[in-house]
């Protein structure tokens, strides 16, 4: 990400809920979806969140590099286990509709 101007602040997020069933309608599928995501966990820029700030103070240009990762865990021994492990066993999943946006805050009103 290139910015450059006067305190600005940009948000990173990524969209939490994209782990979606690779075949709509199968069991399998529709269950490994719901169990991964309960757990998933999002960084961003070495913060847990969905979302992170990046400030550019000054009127010259600057890159940022953003780092995004998303972490999956199979909750596997829980107190939902083995009754939602079981059906979610063979399922599939897509992982396709994760979407990163980067925004442009008020640079005046924001941290």
């Amino acid at each position: 990400m290139v910015a450059q101007g006067d305190n600005l602040v940009i948000e990173a997020a990524v969209t939490p809920g994209a782990i979606t069933a690779a075949t709509a309608g199968d069991a399998e599928d529709t269950a490994l979806a719901s169990r991964l995501q309960q757990s998933a966990t999002y960084t961003i820029n070495g913060t847990t969140g969905a979302t992170a700030i990046i400030q550019h103070r000054d009127a010259g240009t600057n890159s940022y590099g953003v780092t995004i990762a998303v972490t999956l865990e199979w909750p596997f021994g829980d107190a939902s286990s083995p009754a939602l492990d079981n059906p979610a066993k063979l399922g599939s999943v897509d992982l396709s509709d994760f979407a990163v946006t980067v925004t442009q805050l008020d640079g005046t009103t924001n941290p």
